[in-house]
């Protein structure tokens, strides 16, 4: 069955909240693990602002936490903002 985009964004926005799980997803929604990253990779696309500048005063060196689907990636220090732009991006 063909989804629509007004169809699919909000069950995407729900997993990118983490309301739900991919799994949990796909399988209430009948949908295939490949159709479902197609329309988070269309919807990831589209969402406007997808980077935010932070300002030095703003970040310790603390750690960083990305969240890359259902991955994290942890860094003990800041890395610098190229790495983690060709990361993200990559």
């Amino acid at each position: 069955m063909r989804r629509s985009k007004e169809q699919m964004y909000p069950l995407v926005a729900s997993y990118e909240r983490g309301d739900v799980s991919k799994q949990d997803l796909c399988q209430e929604q009948k949908l295939q693990e490949g159709t479902f990253w197609y329309w988070v990779r269309k919807y990831r696309s589209e969402q406007e602002g997808g980077f935010i500048e932070l300002v030095d005063s703003e970040v310790t060196d603390i750690g960083i936490e990305v969240i890359l689907g259902e991955g994290v990636v942890r860094f003990s220090r800041r890395p610098p903002a190229n790495y983690l732009r060709e990361l993200l991006l990559g």
